[in-house]
């Protein structure tokens, strides 16, 4: 998967008029980078394209998005992203959006707002995946409660191994997982060094996977 990955910055109406402009921008790039090596890669939109894609042996890449400040405060551009193949979001990135809190920099510890849980559900709608890597603990428990399609944490690490606030407590996994949602393991250093050492964590998160 390759994303449209955009830093939190403030929430003005200039300021999200941008942010949505690149994130465009961004999949525009992606979209042509992959169209300049049709022997090699292609753009997976669906199930299928990954299939065709796997028998003709090139690699596929999927779309998504990496902070869902890129939708600005506009319900609509969830359906817009999804037309142009999106297949994933994460709600936040490292600071709180209009959408929910973030694992940092989130000192009221804020959840999923009103506008935010219009967007899961909207999300939910076209057939785009929630993704709460990002979410502080209270909007990772709102997006279960208010999703009704499974969730996934596609990069985040175990805290019972790293204490880093974005990993996720034995908990959360465990509530992830009985909603029938997934996590994938960031080996980033931050977030697998702490308690044990680095190799150690690795080992140990190679036996989760496993």
């Amino acid at each position: 998967i390759m994303v449209a990955y955009l830093p939190q910055k403030e929430c003005t109406e200039e300021a999200l008029r941008q942010a949505t402009a690149q994130a465009d921008s961004l999949l525009d790039q992606i979209e042509e980078i992959t169209a300049a090596h049709p022997e090699s890669v292609g753009i997976a939109y669906t199930p299928a394209d990954l299939y065709c894609l796997k028998r003709e042996g090139r690699k596929a890449i999927m779309l998504g998005i990496e902070n869902g400040y890129a939708i600005g405060n506009d319900l609509h551009n969830v359906e817009r992203f999804r037309r142009r193949g999106v297949v994933y979001m994460t709600l936040c990135h490292n600071g709180n959006n209009d959408i929910c809190g973030s694992a940092r920099y989130n000192e009221e510890e804020l959840g999923v707002s009103t506008f935010g849980e219009q967007v899961i559900k909207e999300m939910n709608r076209v057939g785009m995946m929630v993704d709460i890597s990002h979410a502080g603990e209270k909007s990772f428990y709102d997006a279960l409660e208010i999703s009704r399609k499974p969730i996934v944490a596609s990069h985040s690490s175990a805290r019972a191994l790293c204490d880093h606030p974005r990993n996720l407590t034995d908990e959360m996994i465990r509530a992830l997982a009985d909603r029938g949602g997934v996590a994938g393991i960031n080996y980033f250093d931050a977030f697998v060094k702490d308690r044990v050492d680095g190799k150690a964590a690795l080992s140990l998160c190679r036996d989760m996977v496993a």
